[in-house]
C-alpha cells in the first residue's frame, strides 16, 4: 500500500486544517492485519521525522522522495515495492474495513487494476453534489469494468502499473484521466469495486470549491500535448485552439445530465436534488472552460498555479 502525502502539504499550504495523520494510520494499520499489506508513506525529506513518529516502528516504512509531487510519490512507491499488487491511497483518505481485502479480491479474481468508491466525509448537500462532480467519474460500466478511475483509491497489479505508470510530466491534475486512456489503449482490464470505499478530506472547498474546476479546465488542454500515444479522445480538438472550449463545455454538460440520471441515488441524491446539481454544474462548467481557453493558448498562466 502506498500512502503519498503530498496531499498534506497541500492543505498546508493553503492554511486548511489537516487530517489527523495518526487516525488515518491506525485504520491502514487495521486493513493491512487483514491481508498482508506492506505499507510505504512517501513523503518529502523534511517531513520523513514527523511521519516516522507517527508510524512509531509498527511495521510502515516511511520513504523520502526527491521529487515531492502528488504523481512522482505514487510512482516512486510502486518502482519501491517488492510485492505483487500495488493500492494507492492519497494521505487525506480513510478506508473503511474491508476496502485492501475487495482489492485484493479483484485483483485475485483477473483484475489488471482495481478502482474504489470514494465520497467527501461531508455528507451536506453541497459535499454531496461535490463527491459527484469529483468522483462521479468511476462507476460500473454496463460491461462490469470501472468507467475510469481515480489515483486516491485504486489497485494494480505492480507490473501492469509500471509497464503504464502516470506521467509525472503533470504535477497534480490530469494524470487520472491520461493513465485511464492509457490502460484502455492496452486493453487492460479495469473493474469497479465500491466495497474498496473510502472517505475524503473536504479539499473540494479550496477556492470556494472553484481550484479544481480550474485544474479540469487546464488539464484538458495540457494533456493533449503529453498525449505522444493519441490516446485521448477527440484528438482534432486542440486544432480548435480557445474555439474549443464551448465544445468542451457543452459535451461535459451533456455528460453530466446523462450520469446524474444514471448516478445520482449512489451519491445519496434525489431525483429532484439532481435537477439542482445539473444547475450547478452549469457555473462550475463554464470555470473549467474558461481555463481551457486560456491554457490552449498559453498554459504556463495557469499551470504556474495549478498545473
Amino acid at each position: 500500500m502506498v500512502i503519498e502525502t503530498s496531499t498534506n502539504e497541500e492543505y498546508h499550504q493553503r492554511g486548511a486544517a489537516v487530517f489527523d495523520q495518526a487516525s488515518v494510520l491506525e485504520r491502514v494499520l487495521e486493513e493491512a492485519a487483514s491481508v498482508p499489506l506492506e505499507v510505504l508513506i512517501m513523503t518529502s525529506a523534511g517531513d520523513v521525522d514527523a511521519w516516522q513518529r507517527v508510524a512509531h516502528d509498527r511495521g510502515v516504512r516511511v520513504v523520502p522522495v526527491d521529487q515531492s509531487s502528488y504523481y512522482a510519490m505514487k510512482t516512486a512507491g510502486a518502482q519501491l515495492a517488492t510485492t505483487e499488487y500495488v493500492l494507492f491511497l492519497d494521505g487525506d483518505c480513510t478506508p473503511r474495513p474491508g476496502w485492501a481485502r475487495a482489492a485484493v479480491a479483484a485483483l485475485d479474481a483477473g483484475a489488471d487494476a482495481v478502482a474504489g468508491k470514494t465520497r467527501y466525509i461531508d455528507k451536506s448537500p453541497l459535499g454531496r453534489a461535490m463527491s459527484y462532480f469529483d468522483m462521479g467519474n468511476v462507476s460500473e460500466a454496463a460491461d462490469g469494468n470501472a468507467t475510469s478511475i481515480v489515483l486516491n483509491n485504486v489497485g494494480f497489479r505492480r507490473d501492469r502499473y509500471l509497464a503504464n505508470p502516470i506521467d509525472t510530466r503533470l504535477r497534480r491534475s490530469g494524470g487520472c484521466f491520461l493513465l485511464n486512456c492509457r490502460l484502455r489503449a492496452a486493453r487492460q482490464r479495469v473493474v469497479y469495486e465500491p466495497k474498496m470505499f473510502v472517505e475524503h478530506g473536504n479539499d473540494y472547498k479550496e477556492n470556494f470549491c472553484l481550484a479544481k474546476r480550474i485544474r479540469n479546465g487546464h488539464d484538458t488542454a495540457t494533456l493533449y500535448r503529453i498525449d505522444e500515444d493519441a490516446v485521448v479522445p477527440h484528438q482534432w480538438l486542440p486544432r480548435l485552439g480557445p474555439l474549443g472550449a464551448p465544445l468542451v463545455v457543452g459535451r461535459r454538460l451533456l455528460d453530466d445530465g446523462f450520469l446524474l440520471a444514471r448516478t445520482h441515488r449512489d451519491f445519496n441524491i434525489s431525483a429532484a436534488a439532481a435537477a439542482l446539481v445539473w444547475l450547478l454544474a452549469i457555473p462550475l462548467r463554464l470555470v473549467e472552460g474558461v481555463a481551457y481557453a486560456i491554457s490552449s493558448v498559453k498554459p504556463s498562466i495557469i499551470g504556474r498555479r495549478w498545473g
